[in-house]
C-alpha cells in the first residue's frame, strides 16, 4: 500500500523533513533551504549521498527529495540527470508506498 504516503499526510507540512546530497556541489543548499522556509519547514535537512536518500525516505528517516542540481561546480551549466540516476531509488520508493516524480 501507500504507507510512505499516509506517513507524511500524518505529519503535516510543516513537519515534513527534506532530504539532500552532502555535497554542495551536487545540490543547491540555498535553494533548498529557500523552499523549506517558503513551505514553513523548520526541520534540519538529513543530507546523504548516492540512493541512500531514497532508502532513508522509505524508512521514514525523511519526506521530501528535492533534487536542485547546483548552478556551479562539477554539476553547473549544462548538467543533465539520468534516468538510471534514480531509477532504483524510485523502485524503493514505489514499494514502501511512496512516489517520485519530476517537475515538468
Amino acid at each position: 500500500g501507500g504507507r510512505v504516503r499516509e506517513q507524511i499526510k500524518e505529519k503535516g507540512l510543516k513537519e515534513l523533513r527534506f532530504c539532500e546530497s552532502v555535497e554542495a556541489a551536487h545540490s543547491n543548499h540555498g535553494t533548498a533551504a529557500k523552499v523549506a522556509r517558503e513551505l514553513g519547514i523548520t526541520a534540519e535537512p538529513l543530507r546523504l549521498d548516492s540512493q541512500v536518500k531514497y532508502g532513508a525516505m522509505c524508512r521514514g528517516e525523511a519526506d521530501v527529495y528535492l533534487r536542485l542540481p547546483a548552478s556551479k561546480g562539477r554539476m553547473g551549466a549544462g548538467y543533465v540527470e539520468n534516468i538510471w540516476d534514480h531509477a532504483a531509488g524510485c523502485l524503493l520508493m514505489q514499494e514502501a508506498g511512496g512516489g517520485v516524480s519530476d517537475m515538468y
